[in-house]
């Protein structure tokens, strides 16, 4: 996936002041990565947060790990910032700013790595999840989750119909991260699928909490520019078949979960 890295630093710093009360699917996400982090990962004595965005997930692996030392990462210094003021107690994590692709760190260092809807941002994959295997300890685990194929479907499908620009996030599919894991040397243990759905009553209610997440458009064949007043109407029109019942708009989410262990 070809994605424009300055271009979403910019989108998550801008969107911090916002951003914990629009990320309720964020929140539900990391409430369950956080089961199965206490499920298969046992006494974690180092475990990274890789982005770790406002602190959803870091302060729950805190709160559950607490004899453990944590190291939170995040490619947005502003996010890292709120994250670092939300920690009230005298020993706050080690806090870095870094993009996970480029993340200097020493190997075996980390018998958990946890991840909440990340790694759907590294422009490669396979190179991401090389470094991270590296930087687990031996029999550590890696447990993260993220953004598959069908997420805003609806909205991708509408922008088809209009032109040949890139106006959704392209996630890739479950299969090619499975290979992957399995080829750099990862155990995957367990796999969930969930599709979440949030329905929003207005489209421009639903386009204006991607905006305020960080996580509209950075892909680098995004169009430039306004779109014009034509465009609008024909993407409302189709959008609008779509509806549900109560004449609400839908944004689905395709979210992938992977429990695995350095082989």
């Amino acid at each position: 996936m070809s994605i424009d890295k300055k271009q979403m630093i910019k989108s998550f710093n801008a969107a911090v002041d916002h951003y914990d009360q629009a990320a309720a699917l964020q929140r539900i996400v990391a409430n369950k990565l956080i089961i199965y982090c206490k499920q298969f990962s046992k006494n974690p004595h180092n475990i990274l947060d890789l982005g770790s965005g406002t602190g959803l997930l870091s302060q729950q692996l805190r709160y559950h790990f607490k004899n453990s030392q944590l190291t939170c990462v995040d490619i947005a210094w502003k996010m890292l910032q709120a994250c670092h003021m939300r920690w009230k107690e005298p020993f706050p994590p080690q806090f870095i700013c870094s993009d996970a692709e480029t993340l200097a760190l020493q190997p075996n260092t980390f018998h958990l790595i946890a991840s909440n809807l990340t790694l759907q941002w590294a422009q490669s994959l396979k190179s991401t999840l090389s470094l991270l295997q590296q930087t687990i300890t031996p029999k550590g685990s890696l447990i993260f989750s993220t953004l598959g194929p069908q997420t805003l479907r609806e909205c991708r499908q509408c922008w088809e119909k209009i032109d040949d620009y890139v106006h959704v996030n392209r996630f890739t599919p479950l299969e090619d991260i499975n290979c992957l894991l399995e080829e750099i040397g990862f155990k995957v243990e367990k796999i969930v699928i969930e599709n979440r759905i949030q329905y929003f009553d207005k489209i421009e209610q639903l386009l204006q909490s991607l905006k305020k997440l960080g996580a509209h458009n950075v892909n680098e064949g995004r169009p430039k520019g306004l779109m014009g007043k034509q465009k609008w109407k024909l993407f409302c029109d189709y959008y609008d078949r779509y509806k549900n019942a109560e004449n609400q708009f839908p944004a689905r989410y395709e979210v992938f979960y992977f429990i695995c262990q350095k082989v």
